[in-house]
């Protein structure tokens, strides 16, 4: 069923040109209305964050910011801490393996694999095999300082998208990364993953470079896209800088019930975030008017405009879109098992021990839903990276809902994924 699924979104899209994020659209947009108490259907997507240590320190990385990149800045968190003292544990192999099986029979469709630097967990291989078990799309992200032979384990093992980031040319990409050498790394890796693909004549992963655009690499976007055009991938990705603000966060956490963790800073320092917008704005047309010239097809995230590009430095208010349907369609879990709905970091709960449907129609998730539907989008959404697609700006919703027919069901939450309307 779930391949028959795929086939039609894929004709589809040949069919209409939409976005696979653009034809899921009413899998959000019918409960969005249909279920008064925030309820949603079952995850199209859930992002895991397998672990937060890394081996770079980016400047611009809300977890260099909060200082959990390394095991010793984890121990400093106190919001890591059990009640006894103790440094809260990482999802352990089997209990990952346990989750898996939880997101491959709730019919998941998208799996993406992040962290921090997911290939330092040592059992990346067991968990992408058991993914792959499943008829799962796997993404990974990556630094690309992986060993190239597991890159390549990796795709051997189906993966079917990778993206790998690059900050700009070597001086500029170390720079931002907090250690030299690690542009040549990285280079390697790309490398290897495209021979392995030739070598298995198969298309898969799809391969994207990305860079985040910030003050530190403006400057040499141009000289990134002439870098990577005799290199065969499939995408060169550059995504406005995702930050946020002191009275972003306060006027956010007033808006929404349950817990609010603090453990990643987005709060970027000004030497980062302050770019020159009408420079970086001629630098973003003229790399747009070569765009059909080029071998390699290059994108932005979100595609702005002139306009569009200093307000997203410059304006608090600003947003791409002006509503959002993400909390119905996915999730993230971080590395200690806690389930949050997106970057604003409402912990709702410990997926090893409450379960995946369970925390995702929980009451806490059901009343973050409510608020964004009531308010459309919070101040912390200002620059959120999911928040790309103007086709939800377009799509119309209704102060009241299409039905008050899940009432019953509500009544009974704890057994909600069980429910006909929930499957």
């Amino acid at each position: 069923m779930n391949s028959l699924v795929g086939r039609v979104v894929r004709l589809l899209r040949c069919i209409t040109g939409l976005t696979t994020r653009q034809l899921t659209l009413p899998y959000a947009w019918i409960p969005y209305h249909l279920y008064q108490d925030g309820s949603a259907w079952r995850p199209l997507s859930v992002t895991l964050e397998l672990t937060y240590l890394c081996n770079l320190r980016c400047q611009m990385c809300a977890l260099v910011q909060g200082d959990l990149v390394t095991r010793a800045g984890q121990r400093r968190s106190l919001e890591l801490r059990e009640p006894d003292g103790s440094l809260r544990r990482e999802i352990s192999t089997d209990e990952y393996l346990d989750l898996i099986r939880q997101i491959g029979q709730a019919g998941v469709r998208k799996v993406t694999l992040t962290g921090g630097e997911p290939t330092l967990r040592r059992d990346i291989a067991t968990l992408v095999a058991a993914i792959k078990a499943y008829p799962i799309h796997l993404s990974l992200i990556s630094n690309g300082l992986g060993n190239p032979d597991l890159y390549r384990e990796l795709i051997r093992l189906g993966l079917d998208s990778l993206t790998i980031s690059v900050d700009g040319p070597r001086a500029v990409h170390d720079h931002v990364r907090g250690l030299e050498g690690s542009f040549d790394r990285t280079m390697a890796a790309i490398q290897a993953v495209i021979a392995e693909k030739k070598a298995l004549g198969q298309p898969q992963p799809w391969l994207a470079v990305s860079c985040a655009v910030s003050a530190l690499n403006q400057d040499e976007l141009e000289n990134l896209v002439r870098w990577f055009q005799d290199y065969d991938i499939d995408n060169l990705s550059f995504g406005y800088l995702h930050f946020s603000t002191q009275d972003r966060q306060r006027a956010t956490e007033e808006r929404v019930d349950g817990p609010v963790r603090h453990l990643k800073d987005h709060e970027i320092p000004d030497r980062i975030r302050n770019v020159d917008p009408a420079a970086l704005a001629a630098r973003v047309a003229r790399i747009k008017a070569e765009r059909e010239r080029r071998a390699v097809p290059v994108s932005f995230a979100p595609d702005l405009s002139a306009n569009e590009i200093r307000r997203q430095y410059t304006d608090e208010t600003f947003t791409f879109a002006n509503k959002c349907f993400e909390p119905w369609l996915s999730t993230r879990i971080d590395p200690w098992g806690q389930m949050y709905p997106c970057w604003i970091d409402i912990r709702l709960g410990d997926v090893r021990e409450q379960g995946l449907l369970k925390l995702w129609n929980s009451l806490l998730y059901r009343k973050f839903r409510q608020t964004i539907r009531e308010k459309k989008l919070l101040a912390k959404c200002s620059t959120c990276p999911a928040l790309s697609d103007k086709t939800w700006s377009k799509v119309p919703t209704l102060n009241r809902g299409l039905s008050r027919a899940s009432a019953p069901c509500a009544k009974h939450a704890d057994a909600r994924d069980e429910c006909s309307l929930h499957r």
